[in-house]
């Protein structure tokens, strides 16, 4: 479970310093941008993206913060507005390490448990990381059994992989 426990911690706080800036004002200028995002954090860098073509604005922007805890405090705030209109910040994920979905969530995937794991077992763990608001393992229609690899091979060759959603 130590490597369990390591995965987790990297995982759940290891973040991101750089914000994607959806909504932007055509007249919203980088200037603008970093003088309103200043307010949560130092910024080392600052964009509006624009066209290469006609250089108008194409409606976004990145925000890098200095302290990834400034990301937390942006998310933190339910409404932004800058320029006359709402903008929608979001965590950035340069495009090559990107997940198939980019947010932050409350969801985790555990994989490799045995077979005789119970979901109280992994809701039990998972409690000395916070509340556990639920916790689900997947089985097969059929068999009636966890989903995964069996066999006859020795456990550190089976993959079993349970599905155990768990909401913090």
């Amino acid at each position: 479970m130590a490597d369990l426990t390591s995965l987790l911690n990297s995982v759940m706080f290891s973040s991101s310093s750089k914000m994607f800036i959806g909504g932007l004002s055509w007249q919203t200028s980088p200037d603008n941008l970093r003088d309103y995002f200043s307010k949560f954090g130092d910024i080392r860098e600052c964009m509006v993206m624009r066209d290469p073509t006609t250089k108008r604005s194409r409606g976004f922007g990145f925000v890098t913060f200095a302290d990834p805890a400034s990301v937390d405090k942006v998310l933190a705030q339910p409404h932004h507005e800058l320029d006359s209109k709402t903008i929608d910040p979001k965590v950035a994920f340069p495009r090559r390490a990107q997940p198939k979905m980019v947010t932050r969530t409350k969801k985790i995937f555990v994989g490799g448990l045995s077979a005789n794991t119970v979901v109280e077992d992994v809701k039990q763990y998972f409690e000395q990381f916070g509340k556990v608001e639920d916790a689900m393992l997947m089985f097969d229609k059929t068999t009636n059994r966890h989903r995964g690899k069996e066999g006859n091979e020795p456990q550190s060759n089976i993959s079993i992989y349970i599905y155990s959603y768990i909401y913090f």
